[in-house]
């Protein structure tokens, strides 16, 4: 325990005057603060190359962002979306042109002219409707209006997803060499057929395939009945032409907020790495600045560090931890030195009784002086080797001081 220094007492030594540099105004004319200020000078808001930390949390903020934007991509809720809306509404499209015909047939109705209500009726876009007769055969068909238009004119363009898209397609085609690849495909004259075979059980069906283009092909088939019997199968096809039109756009949207978003994420952690970095390098750099370029010499200098004590987070703390060390570091110089030049000054004093002594020694003639002469340099020898014994106790108490942890206690 090391209480006892605390008891009311000042420490007499002189202690220098607190010489650090003031956060962003560093106005001290010396040159280490200059060279502090040239480093600063030539550093923008946060060097990348020379900034791991910033170039770590750039890298972190914008992976969630890639995963988020990357699962949307992949998991493409609105394609799904879009094709069960497209074969709902495909099915009761369906179901209203087989009521329209089951209105106007009556049984034993003869030479009805199965053409004549289709092409009353009107059909979406991008859907064909067929009517077949209970033998298979194709009676009558109909393409919805505006569908020549929807697939020469495909609305705004989709920069970012046809670059993508090519970018997919050539790495596909890159790890598809040397593999054949078959897929089969089929026409919508064939999908209203295998439709009609499948309607013709009495229910309203669903099927989905592809044609020779790659896309989807959705069919739905219902059946015409009078009194209970089949008097013909509506089979409206559709091609995925304008779903894959809409999800274009839709991804497009993606991706171009995607930039924007990632855009932002790069200037805000710019912003987040300038706050951190810049006062890290500036707590380094004034510590390298106690230090000269070659390691083996010291550098006159004294070791500045920058006051960030107003930053309430952890930098701020550990520049008032740096800043106290410092001061301690150069308390401990400080008491160094003052203890150099008092064990200097107790050294010299018995140093000049020898040496005038040892001086007087050859003068003398009389044995009696002599006498005194030699009892005046073994009591100086005495008294330097006490005091040798006295600054070595001094300093080994000293250092085990510095072990030994202080606790209070109550005199």
């Amino acid at each position: 325990m090391t209480a006892a220094p605390r008891i009311g007492l000042e420490d007499p030594r002189p202690k220098r005057s607190g010489d650090v540099l003031l956060g962003e105004d560093w106005v001290s004319p010396e040159a280490t603060v200059e060279r502090l200020k040239d480093g600063r000078g030539g550093r923008s808001i946060v060097a990348l190359n020379r900034s791991p930390l910033a170039r770590k949390i750039i890298v972190f903020n914008l992976m969630a962002l890639v995963m988020l934007v990357v699962g949307v991509l992949f998991m493409n809720p609105f394609r799904d979306s879009l094709a069960l809306q497209r074969q709902q509404g495909m099915a009761r499209q369906a179901e209203l042109i087989a009521n329209i015909y089951q209105a106007q047939l009556r049984p034993g109705t003869s030479g009805f002219d199965f053409r004549q209500p289709l092409s009353d009726i009107n059909v979406d876009p991008m859907v064909e409707v067929f009517l077949f007769d209970p033998t298979g055969r194709i009676i009558a068909s109909k393409v919805g209006q505006g569908t020549d238009t929807l697939l020469t004119n495909w609305g705004q363009p989709t920069i970012l997803t046809d670059f993508l898209e090519g970018v997919w397609t050539w790495v596909t085609a890159i790890l598809r060499q040397g593999r054949s690849v078959t897929t089969e495909t089929i026409d919508a004259a064939q999908q209203a057929t295998v439709s009609y075979d499948a309607a013709r059980g009495g229910e309203t069906v669903s099927r989905i395939a592809r044609d020779s283009e790659g896309s989807l092909l959705f069919s739905v088939g219902t059946p015409i009945t009078v009194s209970g019997e089949i008097v013909g199968v509506v089979v409206l096809t559709s091609t995925s032409a304008e779903i894959d039109r809409l999800v274009r756009y839709e991804r497009e949207q993606i991706l171009q907020m995607f930039l924007l978003a990632v855009a932002v994420s790069i200037g805000l952690s710019l912003m987040l790495a300038s706050t951190i970095s810049n006062p890290l390098s500036d707590l380094a750099a004034a510590a390298e600045l106690g230090r000269d370029r070659d390691s083996r010499r010291v550098a006159p200098s004294r070791v500045r560090i920058p006051d960030l004590a107003a930053r309430p987070d952890e930098i701020g703390r550990l520049s008032v931890a740096m800043r106290g060390m410092v001061s301690a570091l150069y308390d401990r110089i400080d008491a160094n030195e003052q203890f150099a030049a008092d064990v200097a000054h107790e050294i010299k004093n018995p140093l000049a009784s020898l040496r005038s002594a040892v001086g007087s020694l050859r003068f003398v003639k009389k044995d009696d002086q002599r006498e005194k002469l030699l009892d005046v340099i073994e009591h100086d020898v005495r008294r330097l080797d006490r005091l040798v014994s006295d600054i070595s106790n001094a300093s080994r108490l000293d250092s085990e001081l510095v072990k030994e942890e202080e606790e209070e206690f109550n005199l």
